[in-house]
């Protein structure tokens, strides 16, 4: 799928099959590379944005095929949340939901467990320990809303 996205950084990894590649960090999370012209394009386009071909493999994993050249960033989201939104009636979840992603930071972790997993962002370290706490007050007050939605619909 072709797709825009910022390039942050690099590591050289190795597959479970003894194979090196090159994990890049994105403005889409962690994604391996495995050819050469691919590494050599985007090593020359940390801290910018890409149009790039990336494919997710049966297992999930996704890999960054072909790099078409430099562009232009969209503009990002004001929620990472989304998802959750059209399931929650509570107001006061939603603005800790809007509020927790600022468009000006540019730094960012993941954390969550596979298949549950959010990006973070931040301006230092203080500032991710307020942000984390911000996402798990969000996350509990989301999980007592849909917890409430079912006690609900079984009565």
């Amino acid at each position: 799928m072709k797709q825009i996205i910022r390039v942050e950084g690099m590591t050289m990894e190795t597959a479970k099959t003894g194979k090196p590649y090159t994990k890049f960090m994105t403005s889409e999370g962690a994604i391996g590379v495995f050819e050469d012209e691919v590494v050599k394009g985007l090593s020359q386009a940390i801290g910018e944005a890409v149009e790039v071909e990336i494919m997710t493999r049966p297992n999930g994993y996704k890999n960054i095929t072909k790099v078409y050249g430099k562009a232009s960033m969209p503009a990002l989201a004001t929620s990472t949340a989304s998802f959750v939104t059209p399931s929650v009636k509570d107001s006061a979840v939603q603005t800790i939901i809007h509020e927790i992603v600022d468009e000006g930071l540019k730094n960012w972790v993941e954390v969550g467990k596979a298949g549950e997993r959010f990006k973070i962002y931040f301006k230092d370290v203080d500032d991710m320990a307020v942000q984390y706490k911000k996402a798990k007050m969000a996350i509990m007050a989301i999980n007592a809303e849909l917890n409430h939605d079912l006690n609900t619909s079984e009565e």
